[in-house]
């Protein structure tokens, strides 16, 4: 179980560096004087609308996924006999 775990954390990483080169792409987008140029500004406007977009959906399943993590977690130190139970409990409560 514990490589699964390590296998969420590692995909949430993923996603979310995926994520946040949509919002890098934003940037370029709205800092580069020859694309705002050779745009309109709604054309800009709808371009970086889309770009926003997709990294919310992106950015809300890395957060699914980092959730199921703390669950899984928080099964692992459940039952561990050497970690604090209430420290289970915050892991499951935080997961969901």
């Amino acid at each position: 179980l514990s490589a699964l775990a390590g296998m969420l954390r590692f995909g949430y990483a993923l996603i979310s560096m995926a994520a946040l080169f949509n919002l890098v792409t934003v940037v370029k987008l709205i800092a580069d004087p020859g694309l705002v140029q050779s745009m309109t500004s709604d054309e800009l406007a709808t371009q970086a609308y889309v770009w926003i977009k997709s990294f919310r959906a992106q950015w809300h399943f890395a957060l699914a996924l980092f959730g199921a993590y703390l669950v899984l977690i928080g099964y692992l130190v459940l039952v561990s006999k050497h970690i604090p139970r209430l420290l289970s409990a915050a892991l499951f409560i935080s997961g969901l």
